[in-house]
């Protein structure tokens, strides 16, 4: 049974063994069930009697694994004690260590770990325990099992060829991604039975934060191919991942033109699907506009033969401010023929596209066009790649052709105006405040684009994730903060420790003589600097 699986039959795995009246059970059934529900008394007395049935099974099951899965601390090391097999496995081949994390027991688990359990058994889906608690999202339970590191196979691959990594990224869980991805044995080249190593799969599930941290740890794999030609840029920019496609060209400097073994690059993947804003990112980026793939198709032939597939309602004018811009001017035509889907032919053909490039089946995009007003469209927007529209902040009376250098953002009041809008030229708004603006407040010019000092396109996603990434660390530094403060006052630094491990500030700790947490007598108190 697979982690994924075994989650839906979580609850029922153990429901017959935890009801209080059943009817036809056998004296060996009992101590299973009542191991289940937590009767102590019952289990050493049992066990006194007959120590021989430690390891008695109860639809399949052992009293150890159901105790384990329940939480039963006392039990499992009672049990234990007993010489109860820690590595038994049950129908599906999963052991106590499995049942402990499938059941979020992270004290069970090292309780078992240090008893012996065999950290890397797998159950016949090839499951160890940490593909099970990463599956599940049970933090606690992987910090446990990273704990016992030395023996822990990080690499171990399930019956998909997945390994826990592989399974984090497509929990989406940070903490667990973080954790796996700073363990140094950890590898990341390895792939699952599709072909997929961590970053593939990080792009195609578009995890961003995943991709991110792969790249910070291991940059070198950011073009390396699946068995069909496919890398990291092609997957993210066939499936329509804007900010993976944004972090695997700025901080990964992938490839942009990369080909899969049909000759495709990412931007014909991007353009055959109609994602507008990653082909705007992808051209530029670099992005080669006449590339042809196997069947001699440039973008502009993909463009003219899949335009039913481009989004005019759902494009982001902060990620896609060109094709955004053309997409109005086309809906505010008076031609019927000119639909706003012709929106990324129309960028294509402004960004050099040839218009006369016959495919092998001797195809030029003139000639996939379909009306002649879409040719005059596509040699309209051609004659402008050299072109820059005319400001038009110059036209209008009142107002100045440039602003003053150095202005405060005309919306806030406070930051420094450092957007520059195109086509109009003006300089009125800080990052903050552009995100969301269509026209230029100052004369009214639909925006274009937008560029930071640098001439870099803004991208408001960009601070979407920047904001998704602080706020990641101010939950993890809120954590840091709380497993260093006192328990008792929940104000001032915990600086003194007894010796159960646990401790309180100087303050709280003057007046104890048993823990706090784990009702031990203190015999001495250690002060910490």
């Amino acid at each position: 049974m697979t982690a994924n699986t075994r989650e839906e039959h979580a609850n029922p795995l153990l429901s017959h063994l935890l009801a209080e009246q059943q009817t036809g059970t056998t004296t060996l059934d009992r101590l299973v069930r009542e191991a289940a529900q937590g009767h102590i008394e019952f289990v050493r007395e049992h066990l006194a009697m007959f120590p021989e049935r430690v390891n008695q099974k109860s639809s399949g099951k052992t009293a150890l694994q159901v105790a384990s899965h329940q939480g039963h601390t006392e039990i499992v090391d009672l049990l234990i004690k007993c010489a109860a097999d820690v590595d038994a496995q049950d129908d599906d081949g999963d052991t106590a260590l499995h049942y402990a994390a499938f059941g979020n027991q992270p004290v069970i688990m090292e309780c078992l770990l240090k008893a012996g359990a065999h950290i890397n058994a797998v159950n016949k889906a090839k499951c160890t325990a940490l593909h099970v608690a990463v599956n599940k999202q049970h933090v606690n339970c992987v910090r446990v099992l990273l704990k016992f590191r030395t023996q822990l196979n990080i690499n171990i691959q399930d019956s998909y060829g997945d390994t826990a990594l592989h399974d984090a990224i497509a929990k989406e869980n940070l903490e667990i991604i973080d954790l796996l991805i700073n363990v140094p044995e950890v590898d990341f080249s390895l792939k699952n039975k599709r072909g997929f190593n961590v970053l593939h799969h990080a792009a195609l599930k578009g995890n961003n934060f995943a991709v991110e941290r792969l790249l910070s740890r291991t940059r070198q794999i950011v073009d390396i191919k699946k068995d069909d030609g496919f890398a990291a840029l092609h997957l993210a920019a066939l499936n329509g991942h804007f900010l993976v496609v944004e972090t695997l060209l700025i901080q990964g400097q992938c490839e942009p033109d990369v080909r899969n073994n049909r000759q495709q690059t990412p931007l014909l993947l991007a353009v055959s699907q109609g994602h507008c804003s990653i082909a705007e990112l992808l051209v530029g980026s670099g992005s080669q506009v006449n590339t042809e793939d196997e069947d001699g198709d440039t973008a502009l032939h993909v463009a003219l033969l899949k335009r039913s597939s481009v989004r005019t309602t759902e494009l982001d004018p902060a990620e896609a401010p060109i094709i955004s811009g053309i997409m109005t001017q086309l809906a505010a035509s008076d031609n019927p023929e000119t639909d706003p889907s012709n929106a990324l032919a129309c960028f294509l053909a402004k960004e050099g596209s040839d218009l006369c490039k016959s495919n092998l089946a001797g195809r030029t995009p003139l000639d996939l066009a379909g009306s002649s007003a879409v040719v005059e469209l596509l040699q309209q927007w051609s004659t402008q790649k050299e072109q820059q529209p005319p400001a038009i902040a110059a036209e209008s009376p009142g107002l100045p052709a440039e602003l003053p250098q150095g202005m405060e953002c005309q919306i806030c009041m406070e930051a420094l105006a450092t957007v520059l809008f195109e086509p109009c030229g003006h300089t009125v708004t800080c990052e903050d405040c552009c995100v969301r603006m269509k026209k230029c407040i100052s004369c009214q010019e639909i925006i274009l684009n937008k560029l930071d000092p640098g001439g870099r396109t803004l991208s408001s996603r960009v601070r979407q994730a920047s904001l998704e990434r602080l706020r990641y660390l101010e939950s993890k530094i809120q954590e840091i903060e709380e497993s260093q403060g006192c328990s008792i006052c929940m104000e001032r630094r915990r600086n003194v420790a007894f010796l159960c491990g646990h401790g309180a500030c100087s303050v709280c700790s003057q007046t104890l003589r048993t823990c706090h947490m784990c009702r031990k007598a203190i015999t001495k108190k250690i002060y910490l600097y």
